[in-house]
């Protein structure tokens, strides 16, 4: 119910959570835009972080508003290859709508790298080449105007994630004074073909300064 959700957001808001609220369709994305809006005029706040999980059919007047509020789209590139000929063919000519990432990122806002498992594979290195090539399992162009640099998919996996989790102090970059968590992989995904990111391996892990994993 539509008024329970802006309730219970509002609520939320007030006891000074990050409110992540889950919402696909873009009169659902709308809706929670309002709850957030009356919630914060009722009860300022700076920083609130608070998160539309999925946010997978988005108006461009909604983009701006996220912007505007600073909130946090979390999209699933991975939907793209695994059931993103359905979703088109579902959506028809309204695809520009969805699952939006560069008209996020240019316009200021901070796209975290997700995956939502397990309703499709959790992998960050598939996330990443989703985000990169946006085709869809039979091969066609979903989105193409909404794909993402190599580096921008990394850093969406990487320190935009730990931000949308306020953990950036801690984790999502190589930097003195965090985590000692890191991946070693097999090829620079700078350097090759985008289309090989999905074959990537990974060599090794190290977590708290340890290797937990190394590739026999």
């Amino acid at each position: 119910d539509e008024a329970k959700l802006h309730n219970l957001i509002f609520k939320a808001h007030r006891s000074g959570w990050q409110v992540a609220t889950h919402a696909i369709g873009d009169r659902a994305v709308s809706s929670v835009l309002d709850a957030l809006e009356t919630a914060q005029a009722a009860h300022p706040r700076e920083n609130t972080r608070h998160r539309i999980e999925h946010c997978g059919m988005c108006k461009e007047k909604d983009v701006a508003r996220i912007a505007e509020m600073g909130v946090i789209p979390v999209p699933q590139a991975r939907f793209i290859s695994e059931i993103g000929d359905g979703m088109a063919r579902a959506i028809g000519s309204r695809r520009g709508d969805c699952y939006r990432q560069r008209s996020f990122l240019d316009a200021g806002i901070v796209v975290p790298g997700s995956s939502d498992r397990p309703v499709v594979n959790g992998a960050p290195l598939l996330g990443i080449h989703d985000l990169v090539n946006q085709r869809t399992a039979d091969g066609d162009p979903f989105n193409s105007h909404e794909a993402l640099t190599v580096e921008e998919a990394i850093e969406a996996y990487t320190l935009s994630s730990a931000y949308a989790a306020f953990d950036e102090d801690e984790k999502g970059s190589l930097s003195v004074g965090k985590l000692a968590d890191l991946t070693v992989l097999d090829r620079d995904l700078t350097a090759i073909d985008p289309d090989g990111i999905n074959e990537t391996e990974v060599v090794a892990t190290m977590v708290g300064g340890r290797f937990e994993y190394q590739r026999p």
